[in-house]
């Protein structure tokens, strides 16, 4: 069958577009029920579509144009040395026509965001796959400066990126230089005294970012050990109503207390084993979907009030779908620690692969040519 919203092949027995995560279920039942002719075709025409054009994310779903048909995505990999970009016109679009009572983004987004800022777990636990990549993450951000190298692939797509970070938290200081390549052309970024600078083949522009610095700072300074959820929640349309945030507080708790056990990844999820080469370790995780897709709506049904098995049910298979038409069967995550630094991070699923490497700890600097060639651009801050 063909999504009446992105018009993209998906199979019938998906009740989520895998390529833009449009709700398959009523669409089904509608056509399932729609009248038909003498010849079993369709009794009303149907609508026209659009014309083709660019596909705008955050546009009015029911006006979104065509995109070109697309082909089944490689998995891309940077295993075996040789790097090839999956061959795909895929397109992501966000545009599912209601609103599920399990969101499946927004908890994966929160999960995620939580476990990446889970250093708070590290005066609880001694040990564990989170605690020790985030004292690791936590030794890279206070080494002060540090080289980073970054690869992604996406569709035809790849991105190169690399650079240097210094980051100063007593002196309220982060600066960052960025030489990002896509195809055959190359951009410069440049972030310095709360300014942002870009330029693209010598064209240049400056924004001024102080506003953004202030509240990111205010938000270090804080002394919040948990996170309000509410906020973030109520931006996916999820009120009090909807969600029970202490029992979502709680869930967002449990599901790391989760991923801090490897016995219980290995058990539930997929599977976790570290290995040592040399004097690196590297953590790996290999999650499956539909183990993951199965424990979300275990951990977090009662923050979403699903109140029956049948209800628990559907959710698990409305993220399963979801999940599914994103990472594929599953997903590998790799972090590497050497002498106590986050030295790599590697994240592979169907559609994407990402690729980080962390060095230079403490001695990494900005080139002095780099500051000289654009510190007129920087001295003429911009006024808004």
């Amino acid at each position: 069958m063909r999504c009446p919203i992105c018009n993209h092949e998906t199979a019938d027995e998906n009740n989520f577009c895998g390529y833009c995560g449009a709700k398959l279920i009523e669409y089904k039942k509608e056509k399932k029920n729609a009248p038909v002719d003498q010849e079993g075709q369709p009794a009303v025409e149907p609508k026209e579509n659009p014309p083709a054009g660019e596909i705008n994310l955050f546009a009015d779903p029911e006006k979104q144009p065509d995109p070109p048909p697309a082909a089944q995505p490689a998995q891309p990999s940077f295993q075996n040395g040789a790097q090839t970009a999956p061959q795909s016109d895929y397109t992501f679009a966000f545009a599912p026509k209601k609103k599920s009572k399990f969101p499946v983004i927004a908890i994966i987004a929160v999960v995620l965001a939580a476990a990446v800022a889970a250093l708070y777990f590290l005066g609880v636990f001694s040990s564990g796959p989170l605690v020790e990549i985030g004292k690791a993450a936590e030794k890279t951000a206070r080494s002060k400066s540090f080289r980073m190298e970054i690869e992604m692939k996406a569709e035809r797509q790849s991105l190169k990126m690399n650079g240097v970070t210094l980051i100063d938290p007593d002196a309220r200081n982060i600066e960052i230089y960025m030489e990002a390549s896509v195809a055959d052309e190359t951009v410069i970024l440049l972030f310095k005294d709360n300014i942002l600078l870009t330029d693209e083949a010598g064209y240049i522009s400056v924004n001024d970012l102080s506003a953004y610095a202030e509240e990111f700072w205010k938000e270090y300074d804080s002394d919040q050990e948990k996170v309000d959820w509410s906020d973030f929640l109520e931006l996916f349309g999820y009120g009090p109503d909807e969600v029970d945030y202490e029992e979502f507080d709680a869930a967002v708790e449990t599901f790391l207390l989760n991923l801090n056990d490897a016995d219980y990844i290995n058990e539930k999820l997929g599977s976790y084993h570290k290995s040592k080469n040399s004097e690196t370790t590297s953590h790996i995780f290999e999650i499956q979907t539909r183990n993951l897709s199965k424990e979300l709506v275990n951990v977090f049904s009662d923050a979403f009030r699903l109140n029956d098995e049948e209800e628990k049910t559907d959710a698990e298979d409305d993220v399963y779908d979801m999940l599914k038409g994103v990472l594929g069967t599953g997903v590998e995550l790799e972090f590497s620690v050497k002498n106590g630094y986050l030295t790599g991070f590697r994240l592979e699923y169907a559609k994407a692969a990402i690729k980080a490497t962390f060095s230079d700890f403490g001695e990494a600097e900005i080139d002095k040519g780099v500051i000289e060639k654009y510190k007129s651009h920087l001295a003429n801050r911009p006024s808004f």
